[in-house]
């Protein structure tokens, strides 16, 4: 009888130290841990879907400019470029569909979640990625600032609500851009 006791006790302390591990002077219980990322996920998850909806009513948008005549006609003097911002936008898309894809397989895939991470170096591909992003989305902006100014009171197939999506979009995106450029100089 005092075998089958010291057994117990023995599986209770095993449990205790698969479920939980400990970080410095922290313990993390695992179950938590999972449970918070699984929340994570979930609102990841919808944001993204819900992110690319409205980029495809942005593309939806672009497209329809590109058939009215009157917005032609304001964009030759300013020069907006809709097919840039088209395909940017289903460039954003497709990343959006891709990134979605992951993180459904992250929430299908969290009982395999372990303790612990890794470290790397790799600065360069910082950089790199840094550079790109800027040079893609800073003509992105400089190109809804320039349809922007091709809108016209007058001309009903660009007076479309969504317009003001994109707008917001591009704002948020310039925002982002300061912030690249200044953790550009923090690494």
């Amino acid at each position: 009888m005092v075998k089958l006791k010291s057994k117990k006790s023995s599986k209770k302390s095993s449990i205790k130290k698969v479920n939980s591990f400990e970080v410095g002077d922290k313990n993390y219980n695992m179950i938590k841990v999972k449970s918070n990322y699984l929340n994570l996920l979930s609102v990841s998850i919808i944001i993204t879907g819900l992110f690319i909806f409205f980029l495809g009513y942005i593309v939806y948008y672009l497209n329809n400019l590109k058939k009215c005549r009157c917005f032609q006609e304001e964009n030759s003097v300013n020069k907006s470029n809709i097919e840039y911002l088209i395909i940017i936008e289903a460039i954003t898309i497709a990343f959006n569909v891709v990134i979605l894809i992951n993180l459904i397989s992250k929430y299908m895939t969290i009982d395999k979640l372990k303790s612990g991470g890794y470290s790397t170096n790799a600065k360069i591909y910082i950089y790199i990625g840094i550079l790109l992003y800027l040079t893609v989305y800073g003509f992105f902006v400089h190109h809804v600032y320039k349809l922007s100014q091709s809108v016209n009171d007058d001309c009903i197939c660009s007076q479309n609500p969504i317009r003001y999506l994109l707008y917001l979009q591009a704002i948020i995106i310039s925002i982002y851009l300061l912030f690249l450029i200044y953790a550009a100089f923090l690494l």
